[in-house]
């Protein structure tokens, strides 16, 4: 109820904020940051690490370039995001950690979109205050405003090459600038499926969600020098009750060979994967 509060009004947020700001920028050890696209399954990495380091600075947020929207009046996102800009300045000779995960750009791109079907459906909102959780999605996707999702999730790059864009370009708007760590520069350890990357008092770990289940516990160590067990294993779409929908979805998507290559052949994906998962990735979409 707090933390609803706190998301939707602009005074409830800028005051949460400015005691969070107030109370931690004193006596922080540190700063924590889970900072990765959305869609790659943070919520339990953010869990499990802010759990066990109550006395660090800690932030889960998606973007630190992210404009305000002129409509809108700024949220708890803005104001944490404003705060960790001025932590860089301020509080640069601390020490900083930092975790983003990487993901197949297409099957992250389903997943927003799945998440997203309420912005294509009219009657969404009374919708999701009449229906239980488990039907809500499945209405959701056949309420459709458009007469085929997967023309829709396709059409002229609108979506899927959006959510693409945004991601492959990550490192090189989200974390280089702000870090000052260009992960391109080293190399990262495909074997393993993470590595961290370090500028001086700034680490960086990078993971593969592919991996995050089975590496998590060894890549927690390096980093933190202790295991932290995560809350709850990442959610797969199998283990939720729409699963059919999801699946069905998946089967009939079939992108054409110069997307898969343009997103395949990226200097993202070929620095994270190596070419026998690429092409089981493109076989997979193909």
């Amino acid at each position: 109820m707090i933390k609803e509060i706190i998301k939707r009004n602009y005074y409830a947020s800028k005051f949460y904020y400015r005691l969070l700001h107030e109370y931690k920028w004193n006596i922080s050890k540190g700063t924590i940051l889970v900072h990765t696209p959305g869609h790659v399954g943070s919520s339990s990495v953010a869990d499990s690490v802010r759990k066990n380091y109550s006395d660090f600075f800690f932030g889960n947020i998606h973007s630190l370039r992210e404009k305000l929207d002129s409509n809108s009046p700024p949220n708890a996102r803005f104001f944490l995001q404003q705060n960790i800009i001025s932590r860089l300045e301020t509080k640069k000779n601390e020490p900083w950690k930092i975790i983003t995960i990487v993901r197949d750009p297409i099957a992250r791109a389903i997943t927003g979109f799945f998440q997203a079907l309420g912005n294509y459906v009219p009657d969404y909102p009374l919708l999701r205050e009449i229906l239980p959780h488990k039907d809500l999605l499945s209405t959701l996707f056949l309420r459709f405003s458009e007469p085929d999702q997967i023309v829709f999730f396709l059409k002229g790059y609108s979506y899927l090459w959006g959510s693409v864009e945004h991601q492959i370009q990550w490192f090189d708007k989200d974390v280089q600038p702000f870090f000052g760590i260009d992960v391109f520069k080293s190399e990262f350890n495909q074997d393993k499926g993470y590595s961290i990357f370090k500028n001086k008092n700034r680490e960086l770990l990078v993971i593969r969600l592919e991996n995050l289940n089975v590496c998590w516990e060894n890549a927690c160590n390096d980093l933190f020098g202790e295991v932290i067990a995560l809350e709850k294993r990442v959610n797969t779409a199998s283990e939720r009750s729409t699963y059919s929908i999801y699946k069905e979805f998946r089967d009939n998507l079939k992108v054409n060979e110069k997307t898969l290559l343009e997103i395949y052949e990226s200097k993202y994906m070929r620095f994270f994967y190596n070419e026998e998962e690429l092409t089981n990735m493109k076989q997979i979409w193909s």
